[in-house]
C-alpha cells in the first residue's frame, strides 16, 4: 500500500508541475514573441522617421546600418518601387503580408504582425513635407540578447520543475508511510479482535479521518469485548448445564456427523457418528420436523429418543434418555404388585372360608372354634404384614420423588454450620 501511495503521489506531482511547465512554457514563449514584436514596431516606427528626414541617397545608408541577421527593413514610395536606390525589392516579396503592410502604412498608420518562428513584420509611414511619401517596412526576429534571456529562463524553469517533482515524490512517500504506517496499525488490531483479544485499546493519533475511524474501531472493540465476556459467561452455563445432565445432548448435522454432545452422550457416539440405531429417528426428524420413539434398545440398554430439526442451524437436536433402570422399577414394581395381590389372596381366601365355617356351626363346636380363630388370626396378621410392607414402599417412593439421595461431606457440612453461628457471650463451641 505504502508503495502505491507513494506512486500515486509522485504521479500526482508529475503531472501537476509538467502542467505548470507546459502553461509557462507556452506563456513565455508569447512574451518572447510579443516583446520582439514590441521592439520590432518601434524601431519601424524610428526607422521611418529617420527615412523621412533624409533624401533618397542618404535613405540608402540608413538602410544598410539597420539591416542585421535578425532585422531586414526595406523602404518603398507611394508606387510601390524602391524609395533608396540600389535596394533589393526581390527579398522583400517574400515577405508574407507584405502587400497589407505597405496598404496600411500608406494609409498613414502603423501595422504588425506576429508569425509563427516568432518573426514579426511591421510597417510604418515615412512622411514627407506636405504627406506621407512611402512606406518602411521590417521583417524582424527576437535579439540574441533576448532569446538567451529567455533561453536560460527556460533551463531555470526546467531545473525548478525537476526540483519540484523530486520533493513532490519525496513528500509523497513520506505522506504516504505515515498513512500506511496508520493503517497497519488498525489492520493489527482487527488482527487481534479476529483472533479474539479485546483488552488492548487502540492508539487514537489524530483529529483526521483515520483517527476517527480508530476510534470508532476502538468503541466497536469495547462493545465487542462486552459481548464476548457476556457470550462467554453465558456459554459457560449452558456448559455446566448440559455437562450436569442425565439425558445425552447430541447435535448431528445434515451430513451426519456429530456437531456437540455432552458427557452424558459418549457411549452413544463412536469416531464422530451417532449410534446406528438412533439414525432412523434423525432421517424422520430432518424430513418430518420432530420424531419420538419411546423404547429404543442399544448395547444392552434401554433408552427413549427424541429428535427435533433445528433448521437454522441445519441440524437435528437429538435428546437421549435412558430408561434401562426406569423400566426394571416398573417392572419390579409390576410383578411386586401382582405377587402381594396374590399373597393377600391366599389369607384373605383362608379367612373367608373360615368365616363360612363358623357360621355354618362350627362355632357351636369349641375345638374347631378355637382351630378356626387360630387359623383366622394367622391369616390376620399375614395379611397386617404385607399391608405393612406396602406402606412402607409407598413411603421410600414419596421421599424418593421429594428429594433424591445425595452424598454429602458431613464435616464441612458441620464446620460451615459453625461458622454460620455467632458464639454468645460465656460459651465455646467445639466442633
Amino acid at each position: 500500500m505504502r508503495l502505491w501511495l507513494g506512486a500515486a503521489f509522485a504521479l500526482v506531482t508529475l503531472i501537476t508541475a509538467a502542467s505548470v511547465y507546459v502553461f509557462v512554457d507556452d506563456s513565455s514563449g508569447r512574451t518572447l514573441q510579443s516583446q520582439s514584436a514590441d521592439l520590432a514596431v518601434g524601431k519601424t516606427s524610428s526607422l521611418a522617421d529617420t527615412l523621412g528626414k533624409v533624401d533618397k541617397l542618404h535613405a540608402a545608408n540608413v538602410l544598410a546600418d539597420v539591416d542585421t541577421s535578425n532585422f531586414e527593413a526595406w523602404a518603398v514610395n507611394r508606387n510601390g518601387n524602391a524609395l533608396a536606390p540600389g535596394q533589393d525589392l526581390a527579398a522583400l516579396a517574400a515577405v508574407p503580408n507584405k502587400g497589407e503592410a505597405v496598404r496600411v502604412a500608406l494609409g498613414n498608420r502603423r501595422y504588425k504582425a506576429s508569425l509563427p518562428g516568432n518573426v514579426t513584420v511591421a510597417a510604418a509611414p515615412i512622411f514627407g513635407k506636405s504627406k506621407v511619401r512611402g512606406a518602411a517596412v521590417v521583417r524582424a526576429e527576437p535579439p540574441p540578447a533576448l532569446t538567451r534571456a529567455f533561453d536560460d529562463l527556460r533551463g531555470d524553469r526546467l531545473r525548478a520543475l525537476l526540483i519540484a517533482i523530486a520533493i513532490g515524490v519525496l513528500m509523497g512517500f513520506l505522506a504516504s508511510s505515515l498513512i500506511a504506517i496508520r493503517v497497519r496499525r488498525l489492520a493489527n488490531a482487527a488482527e487481534e479482535m479476529a483472533a479474539g483479544n479485546f483488552d488492548v485499546p487502540l492508539r487514537f493519533g489524530g483529529t483526521d479521518e483515520i483517527g476517527d475511524l480508530t476510534r470508532s474501531l476502538d468503541s466497536m472493540r469495547e462493545e465487542l469485548r462486552k459481548t464476548f465476556t457476556l457470550l462467554a459467561t453465558e456459554r459457560d452455563r449452558l456448559s455446566a448445564i448440559f455437562d450436569g445432565l442425565t439425558e445425552a445432548v447430541i447435535v448431528v448435522g445434515e451430513d451426519g456427523a456429530v456437531r456437540f454432545t455432552n458427557p452424558a452422550a459418549d457411549r452413544l457416539v463412536r469416531d464422530g457418528q451417532p449410534a446406528t440405531a438412533l439414525i432412523p429417528a434423525l432421517r424422520r426428524a430432518a424430513e418430518g420436523g420432530a420424531a419420538e420413539i419411546p423404547v429404543l434398545s442399544i448395547d444392552g440398554r434401554v433408552y427413549g429418543v427424541q429428535a427435533r430439526r433445528v433448521p437454522a442451524e441445519h441440524a437435528v437436536l437429538l435428546v437421549v434418555r435412558d430408561r434401562t433402570d426406569e423400566l426394571k422399577r416398573e417392572e419390579a414394581e409390576r410383578e411386586f404388585v401382582s405377587n402381594a395381590a396374590h399373597e393377600l389372596r391366599n389369607p384373605l381366601a383362608g379367612i373367608m372360608s373360615g368365616i363360612e365355617v363358623l357360621r355354618g356351626g362350627a362355632k357351636e363346636d369349641p375345638e374347631t372354634r378355637d382351630r378356626f380363630l387360630a387359623r383366622l388370626s394367622v391369616d390376620a396378621e399375614r395379611m397386617t404384614r404385607l399391608t405393612q410392607s406396602l406402606l412402607t414402599l409407598a413411603r421410600v417412593e414419596a421421599a424418593g420423588e421429594r428429594d433424591e439421595a445425595q452424598v454429602v461431606d458431613v464435616s464441612l457440612a458441620g464446620t460451615e454450620a459453625a461458622e454460620a453461628v455467632a458464639e454468645p457471650d460465656g460459651v465455646e463451641m467445639v466442633t
